[in-house]
């Protein structure tokens, strides 16, 4: 920022520079917050990486914010929710162990234990007890995440299902929400229960090729008639 030398990547010592480094921490965090309310990750991201230089380099200037674990457990949310395991334990291990107790670590912390338990039902009771209504926005789509792989299972796995066992299964509430997210999948809902697609088609190439497997020993006996004959 122009006229506060004090900012990184300067450093500059001033009689303001405390001052300084926490307006621009203050401002950063506020864009953090507001990323969030808005739904644009994007910024989110841009906005912690130039946050996390405050919160990393300027412990001996100025006292931590209460902001800090609060946006450092999102953090840790987001990268848990895009797959990136190595950032989240990197980021995790940079934290002081009386920090991981804090309420907002520790909650990341048991949802990322329960996905890597494959312990869904845990993880959607953990996501209900956000510690912050931010956290909401992301424990939402870690859920939306599960609930596709748990779909992905489905139509490996089975043939069809009850509505009522997809509605526990994908970790919805209602009979309703199972056929909307059936149409969404392209599945058909018919007689009470959700037929998979997948499943069909490949009980379908199963008989086709047992088609032709009968076909084959069929013409190998036909062969072994004329030769004989």
């Amino acid at each position: 920022m122009m006229g506060m030398p004090g900012l990184p990547p300067l450093y500059q010592e001033s009689p303001t520079r405390q001052q300084e480094l926490q307006l621009a921490r203050d401002a950063l965090e506020h864009a953090i917050l507001l990323s969030i309310k808005l739904g644009d990750e994007d910024a989110f991201e841009r906005n912690f990486l130039q946050l996390q230089t405050y919160y990393m380099d300027t412990k001996a200037v100025m006292p931590p914010s209460e902001q800090q674990l609060p946006i450092l457990g999102l953090r840790l949310l987001r990268l848990l929710v895009q797959n990136r395991l190595a950032e989240f334990h990197t980021e995790l291990e940079t934290l002081a162990p009386e920090s991981q107790e804090n309420v907002y670590i520790k909650h990341v912390i048991n949802l990322e234990q329960c996905l890597m338990e494959g312990a869904y039902k845990k993880l959607l009771e953990h996501s209900k007890d956000n510690p912050s209504d931010l956290y909401s926005h992301f424990t939402e789509q870690l859920i939306d995440t599960v609930r596709e792989d748990i779909a992905d299972c489905c139509e490996k796995s089975y043939q069809s299902l009850a509505l009522k066992d997809a509605v526990a299964l994908l970790m919805l509430k209602t009979q309703k929400q199972v056929k909307e997210h059936a149409e969404d999948r392209g599945w058909e809902v018919r007689d009470g229960r959700v037929h998979f697609q997948t499943a069909e088609l490949s009980k379908q190439m199963l008989d086709e090729q047992n088609s032709f497997e009968a076909i084959r020993h069929t013409l190998l006996y036909a062969r072994e008639l004329e030769r004989i004959v």
